[in-house]
């Protein structure tokens, strides 16, 4: 068996706008060709419904023989803001979350982690690792939590000389934390049982006010942590870990718990007149496969639209209100025992395809036809004709980037494939007949759910 992490993102801003990108050549290649899309029409796809359910699953996702938790519902931001404080408006977030189960034998991972990361002035970060092959014993599962010794000795150090004496949920904490941290020295002999339930704290180096706590739920290892400039005192932290384990662990064991990814907007938001979409359901997972000829078979990286939203008159709204989505598929990831599908075989098992999408709303057409028009003008870019109202293919130096308007919407698509040949790898490309389809079929899905 094959020990496979999908795409992490561990308690760190994800730069989804800095993707090293393996792009077209200057010059149109022939082979290989990316996807199912070249020298084809675009097809249909089903239009999906907007608004906060589009990313729910249609069947309950499980993790082994757990249930999915999905990491922005087990603490979802209404719970942040009320124990860490508010969050600025414009505060983004950034997710991992499954859209399937596993195991799968599209995807031969071990074990899969998902996060949910909100950054403003100050940071909080959920992240939950779910085991796809069960646990052996409870000091496999202490071993993955992460901690080095000398983080947990110094949070035990700094916890035990808080002041508790008024807040017995605080104090409680402090109890669990001392149990955890027996075990956690001493974790050769201990059994899953011993470690089901136990919480260990950690005061990580990336910066001076970091707090990090991880829960052992089932077979399932969850980890928060708390960022900022200068942390609270030792109290403090202890009185608002203690508030969010208590929602957590009430959350993990509920059956009916969402397994959606965070809520972004309702389906009657709007910027002026134009109806926010969400990138994911744009970039659904049957159009990647129709773009790339490539099942997606990774976690879904996104960023959704910010929940608060400016007045569509603003100087803000001016620049577009913009989410992200991006989607993977990886060849190594596929059962040894999986035959790859005649389109997948181009990558082959050593080899994935990754598209990051990303759509801006602005309030009318004029202000998206500003934004395109800035790349219409770079002598970069090059003009091409599709179904959208206007687009170009902009040459970064080393890589196309796709750029295009249809009504009040501004889209930029980047793609990166790749291959393993002969001892080296070699890049697959997007031919522009191929980038020209792929805007069709992603304008049609934009007109679909407007």
């Amino acid at each position: 068996m094959k020990f496979v992490l999908l795409p992490l993102v561990v308690l760190a801003v994800i730069a989804t706008s800095v993707i090293w990108v393996v792009a077209l050549t200057k010059s149109e290649p022939e082979t290989p060709k990316l996807g199912a899309v070249g020298g084809e029409a675009a097809t249909s796809l089903p239009a999906a419904t907007s608004g906060n359910d589009v990313l729910a699953p249609v069947e309950e996702i499980s993790v082994g023989k757990e249930r999915y938790l999905s990491p922005c519902q087990l603490l979802p931001r209404s719970s942040v803001e009320s124990i860490f404080g508010s969050l600025d408006p414009d505060v983004r977030l950034y997710e991992t979350y499954l859209d399937s189960s596993l195991p799968d034998p599209r995807n031969d991972a071990s074990s899969v982690v998902t996060s949910c990361d909100y950054y403003g002035d100050w940071g909080f970060s959920i992240y939950v690792r779910q085991m796809v092959e069960p646990a052996a014993s409870g000091s496999e599962l202490i071993e993955r939590i992460g901690f080095d010794t000398d983080e947990v000795e110094a949070a035990m150090t700094a916890f035990r000389a808080a002041d508790v004496g008024d807040d017995p949920a605080a104090a409680a904490l402090l109890a669990h934390l001392e149990d955890g941290y027996k075990v956690f020295q001493r974790p050769r002999n201990a059994t899953l049982a011993q470690v089901d339930g136990l919480v260990v704290a950690g005061f990580g180096d990336r910066s001076g006010g970091t707090r990090d706590f991880a829960l052992i739920v089932g077979s399932r290892i969850i980890r928060m942590s708390y960022e900022a400039d200068v942390a609270p005192d030792a109290d403090v932290v202890l009185s608002q870990f203690a508030r969010a384990r208590a929602i957590v662990l009430t959350n993990a064991n509920d059956p009916s718990l969402s397994q959606a990814p965070s809520l972004s907007f309702g389906a009657s938001d709007t910027l002026g007149e134009t109806q926010l979409l969400e990138p994911c359901a744009v970039l659904s997972a049957e159009t990647f496969e129709k773009m790339t000829g490539a099942a997606p078979n990774e976690s879904v990286e996104r960023e959704p639209l910010p929940l608060a939203l400016p007045d569509p008159t603003s100087s803000r709204a001016e620049y577009g209100i913009e989410g992200s989505c991006s989607r993977s598929f990886d060849g190594f990831s596929v059962a040894d025992d999986t035959a790859l599908t005649k389109s997948e075989q181009r990558y082959g098992r050593r080899g994935s395809v990754y598209v990051v999408f990303d759509i801006a709303a602005f309030p009318d057409a004029a202000s998206a036809q500003e934004e395109i028009a800035y790349y219409l003008e770079d002598e970069d870019s090059t003009a091409i004709k599709t179904d959208a109202d206007a687009a170009v293919l902009r040459w970064t130096g080393s890589s196309y980037v796709l750029h295009f308007r249809t009504g009040p919407y501004v889209v930029d698509m980047r793609v990166r494939g790749d291959t393993y040949a002969d001892g080296e790898y070699l890049d697959v490309n997007l031919t522009r007949t191929q980038f020209v389809n792929a805007t069709n079929l992603l304008v049609k899905q934009i007109k679909g759910q407007s």
